[in-house]
């Protein structure tokens, strides 16, 4: 057993030395949460939009930008594959570049919502604004012209200048994959009973 005794000057110092390191472990803590946070808010603000009804997705794309027509609304049910090729991965990374990640969701039946986007459309091509949805969250989206298939990041309006050119280059390069993989992931949702409904 110990005995320990302090007179009022060694309890003054102690404690001052207690406080110290207790407000140094809170400042620890305080900086290494401001960090992670900024760190998970930058790699991917837009997987924390939640979309309970058709206003919220019309709320979302007048946000970045798109003009959508609520009377061509059209939900059908995909299934993002368990197993990836080289088209899908392509195709993810359009969904990358605009700030969402399908990977986390293999396997899994999402909602496939389609607006024609009249702000992007022309006589020669239509535009759509695709959003694909799981349990009201927002997990990836997208523009597809048609006739053509070109699919381009939905990106919003502040990165729309050059870095919205340096981008579409870069989907150019993979855009017949990519246009190939957004027509089978179409063709699957109209196929009746192809896909499991949740």
């Amino acid at each position: 057993m110990f005995v320990f005794t302090m007179n009022k000057r060694g309890l003054k110092k102690a404690a001052v030395a207690i406080g110290c390191t207790a407000v140094l472990a809170l400042c620890a803590a305080a900086v290494g949460s401001a960090i992670g946070g900024t760190q998970a808010a930058g790699l991917n603000t837009a997987q924390k939009v939640e979309l309970d009804s058709t206003n919220d997705m019309l709320t979302y794309l007048t946000s970045m930008g798109i003009e959508a027509d609520l009377s061509s609304a059209k939900v059908d049910k995909v299934k993002i594959p368990k197993k990836w090729d080289d088209d899908f991965a392509a195709f993810n990374e359009v969904i990358l570049q605009g700030g969402l990640d399908l990977s986390g969701y293999k396997n899994k039946t999402v909602e496939k919502w389609d607006f024609i986007a009249t702000n992007r459309s022309d006589e020669e091509q239509t535009v759509s604004a695709i959003l694909l949805v799981y349990k009201e969250k927002l997990i990836g989206a997208y523009l597809i012209s048609r006739p053509s298939g070109d699919v381009q990041p939905l990106l919003p309006p502040a990165t729309d200048g050059a870095q919205s050119a340096a981008t579409a280059g870069e989907v150019q390069m993979d855009g017949e994959q990519i246009s190939a993989t957004v027509a089978e992931l179409e063709q699957a949702a109209r196929q009746p009973g192809a896909l499991p409904t949740e």
